[in-house]
Formats: C-alpha cells, sequence, structure tokens
C-alpha cells in the first residue's frame, strides 16, 4: 500500500487527532492555514498536504467575500445604495441589502424621502427591486451600456453610499479599472475592478466614461481573511454583477428601462453629475427578530453566493471551491509524489473536493468564524467521506 493511501486511511488524521496535530496547527484550523507554508509534511504524508490545501481552498472560497451593505450595531438598521431604472418608481439593488426588512426607506439626491416596497428578488444573482408610489422623471433614470462591450483596463466610476454615519451623507464616488471579466473562481456573472468599495456600497451602481451603468457594486474581498491565509493583503480587489445579469432581470419583471450606447468621454466629476440624481440611498430597517440574533463577523448580510439554504455548499461558490482544491491537489501530488499514476490522481482529488464541499455546513461556517478551528461534527463527516473516496480511487 502506497504512503499516499496509508495517509488517507489513517482515522486519526482525518479527525484531526495526535497524529495529524503536528502539522496542521492543532486541529487543521480553517481560519489559520499558515501551517500549509511552515509545518512539516513529512509527519502526515500527502494527505497533511492535501487537507490543508482544502482548508485554505474553504476559507478563500466561502468565508471572504464581504458583502457591501453596512449594518448598524446592533444589526437592527442595514443600509446600502440602489439605482433608479424605471420612471415607474422601481430601485434595483442588490438583494442581500434588502434582506429580513421589516420596513425600506430610500432616500434621493434632493434629500427627498419615500417608503420602499420589495416587489422583487432574485437571492441567486443578489439582485431585488424595490418600487415606490411616486414616478421618477424620466430625464433623472439610469441608462444602460448596450454597445461596445467592456473590456480589462476600461476605466470606471462606483458611485454609492458607504459607511453611513461615518462618512460624508451625500454619494462617495471612487474611480478604477476594470481588472477582469470574471469574478470569484471565474464566475462570469461579474465584474472584477479597482475601484475602492466599502459596506454601503452595495447596490450601487458601477458607470463607464458615459454615465452609463454597467455593474452593480456588489461585494470585495474580506482583506483581513485573505491576509490571514495566504500572508499578503490584497489590494483594490472588489466585485460588480455585469449590467445584462440585471437587465435580464429587469426584463423577467416586465420593467422597461433605457439603454445606449457609449461613446462619450467624460471625466470622473462629470460622471458622477450624471449618476448623482439616480444613486439612491436605501435603509433597511430589520425585524425584530433578525435585530435580535448574534451579529455575524462581518459588516452586513452573506453575500448571496454564501448562502447555503438546505445546508450544503451550493451554486457558484461549491463550484469554484471544489475547482480550487481540485487544481491545488493535483499540484501538489504531482510535485511531491510523481511516481502516483496520473489518472489515480485525478480522479482522488475531484472526489476530495467534492467529499469537502458535502461535509461543510452553514453552522461549520459559523463555527469556524467564531472558534478558528472546525467542529468535531465536520471533521467525522469529511472523514467518512475522505475515506470512501480512498477506497474508490484504489490507489496501490
Amino acid at each position: 500500500m502506497s504512503k499516499l493511501r496509508r495517509a488517507f486511511q489513517s482515522e486519526a488524521f482525518l479527525k484531526g487527532g495526535p497524529s495529524s496535530s503536528a502539522a496542521v496547527d492543532g486541529n487543521c484550523r480553517f481560519a489559520l492555514p499558515v501551517g500549509y507554508y511552515h509545518a512539516d509534511e513529512r509527519a502526515v504524508g500527502m494527505g497533511g498536504v492535501v487537507m490543508r490545501i482544502a482548508a485554505t481552498a474553504f476559507v478563500m472560497s466561502a468565508a471572504m467575500l464581504a458583502a457591501g451593505a453596512a449594518a448598524a450595531e446592533g444589526g437592527g438598521l442595514a443600509t446600502g445604495s440602489g439605482i433608479a431604472v424605471s420612471a415607474g418608481g422601481e430601485v434595483l439593488t442588490n438583494a442581500h441589502v434588502v434582506e429580513a426588512c421589516q420596513s425600506i426607506k430610500l432616500t434621493f439626491a434632493d434629500g427627498s424621502s419615500e417608503p420602499g416596497q420589495l416587489v422583487a428578488r432574485d437571492a441567486r444573482n443578489d439582485l431585488a427591486l424595490v418600487r415606490i408610489k411616486r414616478k421618477f422623471d424620466p430625464a433623472r433614470i439610469a441608462v444602460f451600456r448596450d454597445t461596445p462591450p467592456l473590456r480589462p483596463g476600461d476605466s470606471i466610476v462606483a458611485l454609492g453610499y458607504p459607511l453611513s454615519g461615518v462618512l460624508a451623507t451625500g454619494p462617495n464616488l471612487t474611480v478604477g479599472n476594470v481588472s477582469a471579466l470574471a469574478g470569484l473562481g471565474d464566475d462570469t456573472r461579474y465584474i472584477q475592478i479597482s475601484a475602492p468599495v466599502q459596506p454601503g456600497n452595495s447596490g450601487g451602481p458601477l458607470l463607464d466614461m458615459s454615465g452609463h451603468v454597467v455593474g452593480i457594486v456588489t461585494s470585495k474581498l474580506n482583506a483581513v481573511r485573505v491576509a490571514e491565509a495566504i500572508g499578503d493583503i490584497p489590494q483594490n480587489v472588489n466585485f460588480a454583477l455585469k449590467a445584462q445579469l440585471a437587465r435580464e432581470f429587469l426584463d423577467s419583471k416586465l420593467i422597461s428601462y433605457k439603454t445606449d450606447k457609449s461613446a462619450g468621454k467624460l471625466t470622473p466629476a462629470d460622471v458622477g453629475d450624471v449618476a448623482r440624481p439616480f444613486t439612491v440611498f436605501i435603509a433597511c430597517t430589520k425585524s425584530e427578530q433578525v435585530a435580535a440574533a448574534p451579529a455575524p463577523q462581518r459588516a452586513s448580510a452573506p453575500a448571496p453566493e454564501a448562502e447555503v439554504p438546505n445546508g450544503e455548499l451550493k451554486g457558484p461558490v461549491r463550484e469554484a471551491f471544489i475547482k480550487k482544491v481540485h487544481r491545488s491537489c493535483v499540484r501538489k501530488v504531482h510535485k511531491d509524489y510523481p511516481d502516483v499514476e496520473r489518472k489515480s490522481v485525478g480522479g482522488f482529488c475531484t472526489c476530495l473536493a467534492n467529499a469537502q464541499a458535502d461535509a461543510i455546513t452553514p453552522a461549520d461556517i459559523a463555527y469556524m468564524n467564531e472558534h478558528h478551528k472546525p467542529s468535531e461534527d465536520y471533521k467525522d463527516r469529511f472523514a467518512k467521506l475522505a475515506a470512501a473516496c480512498v477506497k474508490r480511487a484504489a490507489l496501490k
């Protein structure tokens, strides 16, 4: 039997017991994967290498996206931004901005306020539509960019209401560029941008230099957790949902909106002047049950990709998670165990990545955030699933 197989058949290792503790910092801690870089891998063989790869991927995929809605102390009030998109009184925002609201209040650039009603929500794509009773001036609603397509390097402007009660009460404007045309794990629904955003920017417009909407600001990497995981601080890694996704959402709700070709070369200040009238401040008063719940370890509700409504990692986060674990696993096995048959390694790593994704629940994520180590229940579940992978791979 190979040392690769022996490592994964070690019940003590899979459960984080004494045989694994020396190499994986006590209990294979997800929140402190520094052992991946410095631990003595010989203590647990290939099993320790892959376990730490999986742990790092878990942190990167499930715990590092910080949604951009700001929450007041105590969790009773959350604030974000929105976009007036239709003369009928409809405002587009992120679903997580208006999640579990008892009441919604919209405030406009002229200082006027209106109560809003949630009329549509797409949790998977993190989009929501709020309606007010009065109509908007058609000249003061957003215009979506039609053509040409965005390119990496294009200049963009983000406008919104970050850190309500701390920063200026009016819309804050930041500038940057399109960094990539996909988000975390190559999720093509998102644009990666370099424009700085903060909690409260969620739901606000991402604009091109014609003042046209090209995206909806959604989230950013949690710099603290990334630094804990990889030993470096990420810079200007933020994400916006693509405007095309928002347009499809509006089309499905039969909401009319404006589009136009982008050809202008406005200054950032001019773009701000164009967008300020249709950029909306949103205040969400949480229900008593939600307000009384323990506050999460971040400034907002979970980013929609991290929601696990049925107790399992799902959707794009699961796909990105599995892809990252598999890629890292295969790379490390080929590097450290070149004699292992490549076909066996690929199937084994695929099985292992799926096993960890199957084992993780929202309770495990919450436990990790609070205790900085995996729960015993999680380790038991993962041990059983990983053992099945070893058996199925039939490594010699």
